[in-house]
């Protein structure tokens, strides 16, 4: 049988500095990593485009001016 306990902590200030400051580090390291994984995704993915195909046009609706971007 499991059993479980809630418990409801009171820090005093100090303890919610570190508390926020671990926490906080946490939050950064989680963020860092999805990170990491899209930039991954997104270069396996635009890899196997080049790959594919000789010529790649990239156009921006911010910049007129598309991009040609040729393989090697």
């Amino acid at each position: 049988m499991l059993t479980a306990y809630k418990f409801r902590v009171y820090p005093n200030e100090e303890q919610k500095e570190t508390f926020s400051r671990y926490f906080g580090c946490s939050r950064a390291k989680t963020h860092e990593r999805v990170t990491n994984q899209r930039n991954d995704f997104l270069h396996k993915v635009s890899t196997a485009i080049t790959k594919r195909f000789d010529t790649i046009i990239i156009h921006s609706w911010e910049d007129v001016t598309p991009r040609v971007y040729k393989s090697l």
